[in-house]
């Protein structure tokens, strides 16, 4: 029984064939020119396609050509990422241990800046919103603990470290100290296959259940203190949120253009306007050094 084969589908057989006959090298080695003359690298660069092209089809050509340019798309993209993250870990180890040092000294600092807080001053003068400073802070932290720290690897055995790895790595690593950090790693990846931020809080749970009475109050702290975190980024996340809908919605109304579907734009505010009585119902403690810059206004 035979088959029938489109265009695409021998396009893709002759690109498949063309790099294995290639060696997948996805061109000429560029970088055999690079020890030549200006004139000749460019002679090599500008002349590689001609020089690779003139012994093929001109099916096999067009096929050549859409392999280099997705090989070289996808080396670029690679090198891109590879590029950000090395540079977010050098980023991570320069800043954070400045913030730290700030933030400790701060007592002595306040007075320099007409008595702002530090998470306001970072707010001032870095244009750092509150979890993000913090966020750096953790992050140099965790890399400390993981013994990343002082290079540009962002990798532990073979994992990309991310922001929900530190979420999850320094309230145990505040608790219990540093060494728990590679512990819990190197736990959760043998018990999972993987690490996540919710494997490494199940592997820093079971490590302070097997432990005394005093590590699972310890426990029990950070998971307090890690709810607390998230409670926080989720307020200012909504917040954010509800500005944008406010603006948007003040824009309609200049118009005099109502939301595409009223009823369920009502509905929804009506459930915020609850929210909204509810939390002002409620005593929240404030730190003395947050500012509340917004009140509830009720109709």
């Amino acid at each position: 029984m035979s088959t029938k084969t489109g265009p695409n589908d021998k396009l893709a057989a002759l690109q498949s064939g063309l790099a294995n006959r290639n060696g997948g090298t996805g061109g000429l080695q560029l970088a055999a020119a690079a020890a030549g003359s200006p004139q000749n690298r460019a002679a090599m660069v500008l002349g590689s396609a001609s020089q690779r092209l003139s012994q093929l089809s001109p099916a096999e050509q067009l096929a050549e050509c859409a392999r280099v340019i997705r090989e070289a798309e996808e080396r670029r993209e690679e090198t891109l990422r590879e590029a950000r993250e090395r540079a977010t870990a050098r980023f991570m180890d320069t800043a954070g241990p400045y913030l730290m040092w700030v933030r400790d000294h701060w007592e002595d600092l306040q007075e320099l800046v007409n008595g702002l807080t530090f998470r306001q001053w970072a707010k001032k003068v870095l244009g750092y919103e509150s979890s993000h400073t913090y966020l750096i802070m953790d992050s140099v932290e965790v890399r400390a603990g993981l013994g990343i720290a002082g290079t540009t690897d962002y990798k532990v055995q073979g994992i990309p470290l991310n922001t929900g790895h530190v979420r999850a790595l320094i309230p145990a690593m505040r608790s219990a100290g540093v060494d728990v950090a590679p512990k819990m790693w190197t736990q959760t990846l043998e018990r999972d296959g993987k690490v996540t931020e919710d494997g490494l809080r199940k592997t820093w749970q079971t490590m302070a259940s097997e432990a005394s009475e005093d590590s699972n109050k310890k426990f029990e702290a950070a998971e307090v203190a890690f709810e607390r975190r998230r409670v926080n980024s989720a307020l200012d996340a909504t917040v954010k949120e509800l500005d944008g809908i406010v603006d948007r919605l003040a824009a309609l109304v200049e118009a005099g253009i109502a939301p595409d579907d009223t009823a369920a734009a009502e509905k929804a505010v009506a459930r915020i306007k609850a929210a909204g009585r509810w939390l002002s119902g409620k005593k929240v403690t404030v730190p003395e050094d947050v500012v509340i810059e917004a009140e509830v206004v009720e109709d």
